[in-house]
């Protein structure tokens, strides 16, 4: 019986630390502007929705001006990532750092630059803050 509890525990500490080493990775959602992003920046294996032959690194939707696909990673570590976003059209694009606190994984997104992506509120677009914060969510 001591041997199948410590077995446990060892196998909790392991799944821990495996996602502790993956925080770009998971359902996050910002319930004030109403975006959600689900993001796997280590494999570019999502499809991106409604074009269900294309592949990218995770994408935003919600509230926003249709689907931002994430299509290139420029750079990646623990902390940080700087990505390269596109809408569902094409003919916009954004560059995007993300950094996300460990301790709780809320991933901050900020805008590079002078760009701003835009959200439909009340029949009107407005624009999205530079920075706004993501939290986790589990996996459905």
């Amino acid at each position: 019986m001591k041997r199948i509890a410590l077995l446990l525990i060892t196998l909790l500490a392991a799944m821990i630390t495996l996602h502790a080493q993956r925080p770009f990775d998971g359902i996050y959602r910002n319930a004030e502007l109403d975006i959600q992003a689900e993001l796997n920046l280590y494999d570019k294996t999502m499809a991106v929705p409604d074009a269900e032959d294309e592949k990218c690194y995770g994408y935003l939707r919600g509230r926003l001006n249709g689907v931002w696909a994430i299509m290139k990673v420029i750079s990646l570590d623990e902390k940080s990532a700087t990505v390269r976003l596109v809408n569902d059209l094409g003919y916009e694009a954004q560059t995007v750092e993300l950094t996300c606190n460990p301790a709780d994984r809320v991933v901050t997104v900020r805008l590079v630059k002078d760009n701003n992506m835009k959200a439909l509120k009340d029949r009107k677009y407005v624009k999205l803050p530079k920075t706004f914060e993501l939290t986790p969510l589990l996996r459905p």
